[in-house]
């Protein structure tokens, strides 16, 4: 074990294995931030801040709301983000609820996100505006029925808001007028945000997240990731750095 090539590249003072792993998951660490230091930034953003608690509160309004939605323990739900706090609040509330992300990204063409929803299995999506036609173009091909659009300026602060309205919002594509059926992200938060934490319990050996390759070798295929491996990578990244 202690002769493996690989071990001579890693810094000094940094352990061969971290094994036995807890049996625990990223919500788990998640949920004692928050409780611990619910005052403390969880996420910063254009020169806003999201507190742990309030990223717990938004996660778990969210989830109460996918359940709404007739989500149920195993569903997948996409989510066609960019790095913003709604990939956040949406990955830790799919995850309470019990569902399994699967991250797209949203420079799909129409062909290529059409084949990861009908390869996913994916009957919710979470999309940035500027994303949202095209994810209903190719909606009638592809299982999905739950789409949940969501814009940018929502976790912006006061004047940037304003600025990016007057100046951006329209001219760069994220004014879009919701179709039937569909929902703002922001009217679900607040319809559930005095819901309390789902009562499903997620196991460390539950599915979390389907990965999907970037296809240079053929069709992009979904690789399939555990809570465990999820926590484990993040007890290794943490011990590393």
């Amino acid at each position: 074990m202690n002769n493996q090539p690989w071990f001579k590249h890693y810094d000094q003072g940094v352990p061969y294995t971290l094994a036995p792993y807890p049996e625990r998951t990223l919500i788990d660490v998640f949920s004692e931030s928050a409780n611990q230091r619910p005052n403390h930034r969880a996420l910063l953003f254009q020169g806003n801040t999201v507190s742990y608690g309030e990223l717990e509160r938004l996660s778990t309004a969210f989830a109460s709301a996918l359940i709404g939605l007739g989500v149920k323990p195993g569903d997948r739900i996409a989510l066609l983000l960019p790095n913003a706090p709604q990939i956040i609040l949406s990955l830790f509330g799919i995850w309470k609820a019990g569902g399994i992300v699967v991250p797209l990204n949203p420079l799909y063409t129409e062909r290529e996100l059409e084949h990861a929803l009908c390869e996913s299995g994916a009957e919710t999506v979470v999309v940035l505006t500027p994303f949202y036609k095209k994810v209903k173009a190719i909606q009638p091909r592809t299982p999905v029925r739950n789409v949940i659009a969501t814009n940018i300026k929502e976790f912006l602060p006061s004047l940037k808001k304003l600025l990016f309205t007057i100046l951006k919002e329209k001219k760069d594509g994220h004014s879009i007028e919701l179709g039937s059926g569909d929902w703002w992200l922001q009217d679900l938060l607040i319809k559930y945000k005095d819901a309390s934490k789902p009562s499903h319990q997620v196991k460390h050996t539950d599915p979390a997240i389907l990965l999907f390759s970037g296809g240079t070798t053929g069709t992009p295929k979904a690789a399939l990731g555990t809570h465990h491996s999820l926590f484990m990578a993040g007890m290794q990244l943490r011990t590393w750095l």
